[in-house]
């Protein structure tokens, strides 16, 4: 690769994180890299959920919560533009925030049901959706 002028190859490597000098930026670079990494884990957990329920359709268990997220993307996204327009940022985030936990605590209450979780992860479960308040 060829850098033409007097930029040099260190110089056009590091250009892009100029962008982290400024706070504010690296702050939310930090949490969103903190969020995504919180994001995978959820998946290798709930890989080993689909296991765990059922080895033989493990596999079809996982590629239907998969499908089911990247529908629900491409049904909400359109919409998610103009409610973040319309309605005050920190109230959305709020709102989502509390039904999220709400919709975890019925995932919980449900799986504890059917008998899928033992009593300790249970306890796990619902005490991190507590302390998120």
């Amino acid at each position: 690769m060829e850098i033409t002028g007097k930029r040099t190859m260190l110089q056009a490597l590091t250009e892009p994180f100029k962008a982290l000098q400024n706070k504010v930026f690296a702050k939310l670079y930090l949490a969103q890299t903190i969020s995504l990494i919180g994001d995978a884990f959820t998946w290798v957990g709930l890989a080993l959920l689909a296991y765990q329920i059922s080895k033989d359709r493990s596999a079809a268990i996982l590629a239907t919560a998969l499908t089911l997220r990247v529908t629900a993307f491409i049904v909400f996204s359109p919409f998610a533009g103009v409610v973040a327009d319309r309605i005050d940022r920190k109230k959305i985030l709020y709102i989502t925030h509390i039904e999220t936990d709400y919709d975890s605590s019925l995932c919980v209450l449900s799986l504890n049901l059917v008998g899928t979780f033992n009593n300790f992860n249970t306890c796990n479960l619902a005490q991190r959706n507590l302390c998120a308040f």
